[in-house]
C-alpha cells in the first residue's frame, strides 16, 4: 500500500515501490557476460536461474553460482514460459551480432509477463543507437520494446569490455597486437566483472526501476594506451599492426553476416572510438570501477609492476 507523509500541512502520496526480487533467470549463461552477472547475484545472496541453450554447458553454469539451470530456446515459447516459472526478475543479454535480438527480447517480454514477473533487465550497450553499426540499432529498437513492456524494466549500456582488449592481445601473433582499427582510437572501457555488480545493484534496490545506465570504467585511452599497459602487466614488449578485421582469426560460428557487422564495427571504432562517462557506474558499486590496469593485473596473475 502507498505510504502517507505530512509535512507543513500538505499531503503526500508516495509511489508504489516495486519490491527486491530475489529469484532471478540469468539468460547468457555460458558467455562472458552471463557468467560475470551470475556470479555477481549469487555472491550477493540471489538465487540464480542460469539459462543455458544447450546441456552440455550445464556443469559450466552450475560453476557460476547458479543453483539451477534450465535449457530454453527464445524461439521456443514453453520452453521460455518453463524457464520463468516462479522466477522474480530476468537478466537478459543476446549473443552478439545475431539479427534476431530484438524478436528474442520480444519474446521473453512476453514470456515474462504470461509468467508474472515484475523485473526485466536488459543489457544493451553504450550509444545504442548509431546507425553504422547494425548491432547497436538493433539494440536501440530492443530498448523501445523493454520501455512499452508494462514491467518494472532497467536498461544498462554497458561500454566494451576490457576484457576485448585482452582477447585482441591473445588473437595476436608473438610479439604483435592485431588491431582491427585505428590504434589512436579512444575508448573508455568497463570490466565485466563491474558490470555483474552493476546487475545487482539495479536487482538488489527498487529505486533503479525505469532507470538507464551508462556503464563505464575507465577515463578514455587510446587503443596504444592500453596496448602500453598490457605490455607492462605481461611483462612483454607487443607492437601494434593495423589489420583487416576478416584476417583476424574470428569464431569459426560466426556466420558471413556476422563477420561483416564486426568489420563495420571496426570501421565506426576506427573513426569514433567508443567513450562514455564513468558517473553512473561508480554511483550504482559506491566505489570507483576497476580501471584497465587492475584488470590487465588480475588476467596476469598479479604481475603488474
Amino acid at each position: 500500500m502507498a505510504s502517507r507523509w505530512r509535512f507543513h500541512e500538505a499531503e503526500v502520496t508516495m509511489p508504489e515501490v516495486a519490491t527486491t526480487p530475489h529469484h532471478v533467470l540469468v539468460c547468457g549463461v555460458g558467455g562472458i557476460t552471463g557468467d560475470a552477472v551470475s556470479t555477481a547475484l549469487a555472491d550477493e545472496g540471489f538465487a540464480v536461474r542460469a539459462l543455458v541453450h544447450r546441456t552440455e554447458r550445464t556443469d559450466a553454469a552450475l560453476a557460476t553460482g547458479a543453483s539451477h539451470v534450465v535449457v530454453a530456446d527464445y524461439d521456443d515459447a514453453p520452453s521460455l514460459a518453463h524457464a520463468l516459472d516462479g522466477m522474480d526478475a530476468v537478466f537478459f543479454v543476446a549473443p552478439s551480432y545475431l539479427e534476431a535480438e530484438p524478436r528474442w527480447v520480444e519474446a521473453t517480454l512476453e514470456a515474462a509477463r504470461l509468467a508474472g514477473v515484475g523485473r526485466f533487465v536488459y543489457q544493451s550497450v553504450l550509444h545504442a543507437y548509431t546507425p553504422t553499426m547494425p548491432h547497436h540499432e538493433r539494440k536501440a529498437r530492443a530498448e523501445v520494446a523493454v520501455r512499452a513492456s508494462g514491467l518494472d524494466w532497467t536498461v544498462l549500456q554497458p561500454a566494451m569490455y576490457a576484457q576485448t582488449v585482452l582477447r585482441i592481445r591473445a588473437r595476436s601473433g608473438d610479439g604483435r597486437i592485431d588491431a582491427p582499427y585505428d590504434p589512436e582510437a579512444r575508448f573508455a572501457v568497463v570490466d565485466v566483472c563491474d558490470v555483474g555488480a552493476a546487475v545487482a545493484a539495479v536487482l538488489g534496490d527498487a529505486r533503479h526501476v525505469y532507470g538507464g545506465y551508462e556503464l563505464v570504467g575507465t577515463e578514455a585511452h587510446t587503443l596504444r594506451e592500453l596496448v602500453a599497459i598490457m605490455n607492462r602487466g605481461f611483462g612483454e614488449e607487443r607492437n601494434i599492426f593495423e589489420v583487416a578485421p576478416h584476417s583476424l582469426p574470428l569464431p569459426s560460428t560466426w556466420s558471413e553476416r556476422q563477420r561483416e557487422e564486426y568489420a563495420l564495427m571496426c570501421e565506426e571504432y576506427g573513426r569514433h572510438g567508443l567513450l562514455g562517462s564513468r558517473a553512473a557506474l561508480t554511483a550504482l558499486l559506491g566505489r570507483s570501477p576497476a580501471d584497465f590496469a587492475e584488470v590487465v593485473e588480475r588476467a596476469a596473475g598479479g604481475a603488474l609492476r
